[in-house]
C-alpha cells in the first residue's frame, strides 16, 4: 500500500482541517496515511479521528524538528525517508512550505501541492517583506508538484497561473448538516435564546482574515435597532480578548457570546437563522458549504466568496467598505428560513460539486494517477 505524508493539518478546527478529515473517509482504504504534526507540542485536530482511521501520526521534534527557518528543506527530506513516503500531499496557506516540493523532489517522490487561500496574512512586516520576495523562486519549486486548489482565485494566489491547476471543491456530508427541529429547540434552550429570537452565527477563527470586530460591530448596530437578534462567535483566536473588551463596552454581555471552539457546528447552524462571514479574504470557506448544507441565509464579504459557492442562492455580498448601518439594514431584509426551505436546500447540496461522492470520485481519480 502505498503511502501519503499529509501536511497542513493542525490543532485549529478549521476549514483546512475538515477538509483533510474528509480526505482521510475517503482515501484511508487506498493508502496508509501519515500525518506529519509540525508542532508537536499540540494535538492535531481530528486527532482520535484520525487514529481510529487507521493513519500514523509523526510528530516532527528533536532531529525533525521544523520549528527553525534554516534547513528545513532537509529536515523535510529526512521526515520523508522515516516516514516512507511515496507521495507528500501538502495542503498550504502560501508558498512558504514549497521547500517539502523540494524535498520530494531531491527523493524522486511525488508531490501534490495544494492551495486553500486566496491572500496572505503576516503579523511582522519584516515576515512579509520576506514572503514577498521568495515567494516567486517558491513558485517555480510548485511547478514540479501536482497543483491543486478550492477556487480559480486561490488558484492563481498559489501558483501564479492556473495552466496547471486542477479544482478540487471542499466537500460536506449533507445528511449530517440535515436541519433537525428538535435539536434546534434544545440548542436555543442551552444557549438562553428563545424562539423568536434571530440568532446570527459567527463562525471562525478569532484572527485578522476572519474580521470578528468588523463582526462585533455589525452585530452592535443590529442590536441597536432591534433587540431580539442575539449572536454566537465560535472559534478562537488572537483576538479573543480584544472581542472580549468590546462586548463588553457596549455592553452586550446579555447578547452575544463567545463559544470556543466547537465540534457540535451543525447543531448550532440548524439553532442559528444566519451566517455572518465578513472575512477579508477567503479561499472558498468550508463554512459557506456546511451553512448552505444547514439551509442558512448566509451574509459575506462581496469579493470574498467564488460565486460557484452560491448553490442553494442564499448568500448575500456587501461591501466591506459599507458601513455596519447597510449590513445591518441587509441582514434585517433578509426573512428567515423556515424548516421545509432548510430541508429544502440540503437536498440541493447533495446533488451539487460540493456533495461527498462527488468529492470522493474527484479525490480518488487524482491520486490513482499517483500510485
Amino acid at each position: 500500500m502505498k503511502r501519503i505524508a499529509i501536511v497542513g493539518m493542525t490543532s485549529n478546527f478549521g476549514g483546512v482541517e475538515r477538509y483533510l478529515l474528509n480526505f482521510t473517509k475517503a482515501m484511508s482504504r487506498e493508502f496508509k496515511l501519515v500525518f506529519v504534526n509540525v508542532n508537536p507540542t499540540q494535538k492535531l485536530a481530528y486527532e482520535n479521528e484520525l487514529l481510529n482511521s487507521g493513519c500514523e501520526i509523526f510528530l516532527a521534534q528533536g532531529k525533525f524538528s521544523l520549528q527553525s527557518y534554516f534547513g528545513r528543506m532537509h529536515i523535510a527530506k529526512r521526515i520523508l525517508q522515516e516516514t516512507q513516503a511515496d507521495i507528500v500531499y501538502v495542503n498550504a496557506l502560501t508558498t512558504n512550505n514549497a521547500y517539502w516540493v523540494k524535498a520530494a523532489n531531491k527523493l524522486k517522490l511525488k508531490s501534490v501541492y495544494h492551495s486553500h487561500n486566496t491572500s496572505a496574512f503576516f503579523d511582522n512586516r519584516l515576515k512579509k517583506i520576506i514572503a514577498n520576495i521568495i515567494k516567486p523562486y517558491n513558485q517555480h519549486i510548485l511547478k514540479f508538484s501536482t497543483q491543486l486548489a478550492v477556487s480559480d482565485q486561490a488558484g492563481k494566489f498559489m501558483f501564479g497561473s492556473l495552466k496547471k491547476v486542477q479544482i478540487i471543491y471542499n466537500s460536506i456530508d449533507v445528511d449530517q448538516w440535515k436541519f433537525n427541529y428538535e435539536v434546534r429547540k434544545k440548542y436555543r434552550e442551552s444557549l438562553k435564546v428563545s424562539q423568536d429570537d434571530k440568532l446570527i452565527a459567527v463562525i471562525g477563527r478569532l484572527e485578522y482574515q476572519k474580521n470578528p470586530l468588523k463582526a462585533l460591530n455589525i452585530c452592535k448596530q443590529l442590536h441597536t435597532s432591534d433587540k431580539s437578534y442575539k449572536f454566537i462567535f465560535v472559534g478562537d483566536g488572537k483576538l479573543k480578548n480584544e472581542l472580549s473588551k468590546q462586548i463588553e463596552k457596549f455592553s452586550l454581555q446579555l447578547y452575544v457570546k463567545i463559544l470556543g471552539v466547537r465540534n457540535d457546528i451543525p447543531q448550532l447552524m440548524w439553532s442559528s437563522d444566519y451566517l455572518l462571514l465578513p472575512s477579508r479574504f477567503e479561499g472558498l470557506p468550508f463554512v459557506v458549504i456546511e451553512a448552505q448544507g444547514a439551509g442558512l441565509p448566509i451574509i459575506a464579504s462581496k469579493g470574498v466568496i467564488p460565486s460557484l459557492a452560491n448553490i442553494t442562492n442564499q448568500l448575500s455580498q456587501i461591501s466591506l467598505t459599507d458601513s455596519d448601518t447597510m449590513w445591518s439594514e441587509k441582514i434585517r431584509s433578509i426573512p428567515i428560513n423556515d424548516y421545509n426551505t432548510r430541508k429544502k436546500l440540503n437536498k440541493k447540496m447533495e446533488n451539487s460539486k460540493f456533495s461527498k461522492g462527488y468529492f470522493n470520485r474527484q479525490i480518488n481519480d487524482l491520486f490513482a494517477t499517483l500510485k
